[in-house]
């Protein structure tokens, strides 16, 4: 999530680096990269780090460099904003066996009559392929009121957000599930000929012991838990809704 560097120009939060104290802070480690010759295992190459390193005036633009030599040129390699993100970079391999495609679907004008927008397959799946996964944000029904007129004895609270429309919940219960993965929420209810399905996810951002918790208890909860996967449920052609 980008907040923007407006959102830290406060003396509260003067340590953390915005983009322009990541782009001086390469521009540093190119420089000394450049003066050393890319070797760093000499003693003068140790010296001038730490001289570096220490000459650096902005408390931002250090906190955007590793204090370890061999840590910086590593942040060199692939910028210090991104090594400043753990994990950002994974292996093909890692992907392969832990990733889940997001871009599978897209939105567009529904070709269900008066359903406003629908999400359309950007390529052919297969029966049973995962559509896209769908972490989910619990959240109480009574947080989606929304209060008009008032007087000094009477407030009229009789209007629910639109967000209701995209979360899943019985209609007579408190807890109400948010799927907030890409374009999920264009996804349109078609009583007649589905060509997906929702179900449980397994992946380890489900915590499946919730399924059997009170709705009170996942209320409770400050972190999300609950994840869903639309599948499909017959081969879906590319460019299909």
């Amino acid at each position: 999530a980008n907040y923007g560097d407006g959102y830290f120009d406060r003396d509260d939060l003067s340590f953390v680096p915005i983009s322009t104290d990541y782009e001086e802070a390469d521009t540093v480690l190119n420089k000394y990269w450049e003066l050393v010759k890319g070797n760093i295992h000499t003693s003068y190459a140790q010296d001038l780090w730490n001289l570096t390193y220490s000459s650096i005036q902005s408390e931002r633009v250090r906190n955007a460099i590793p204090e370890n030599i061999e840590d910086a040129m590593q942040a060199r390699d692939y910028g210090t904003a991104m090594h400043s993100v753990p994990n950002v970079i994974r292996s093909k391999e890692w992907l392969e066996e832990n990733g889940q495609c997001l871009d599978n679907i897209r939105p567009g004008s529904s070709t269900i009559k008066q359903a406003g927008r629908g999400a359309f397959a950007t390529r052919t799946l297969k029966q049973g392929a995962v559509i896209s996964p769908a972490p989910l944000l619990h959240i109480h029904r009574d947080s989606l009121v929304m209060c008009g007129s008032q007087t000094k004895q009477y407030v009229q609270c009789e209007f629910e957000q639109l967000f209701l429309n995209y979360c899943f919940g019985h209609r007579d219960s408190s807890l109400l599930l948010y799927p907030y993965a890409p374009a999920v929420n264009f996804i349109n209810h078609k009583s007649e000929s589905p060509n997906a399905y929702i179900r449980w996810s397994d992946r380890s951002h489900h915590h499946a012991d919730w399924e059997n918790r009170t709705v009170e208890d996942i209320l409770s909860e400050p972190y999300a838990g609950l994840a869903l996967e639309f599948v499909a449920l017959r081969d879906i052609s590319g460019g299909e809704e």
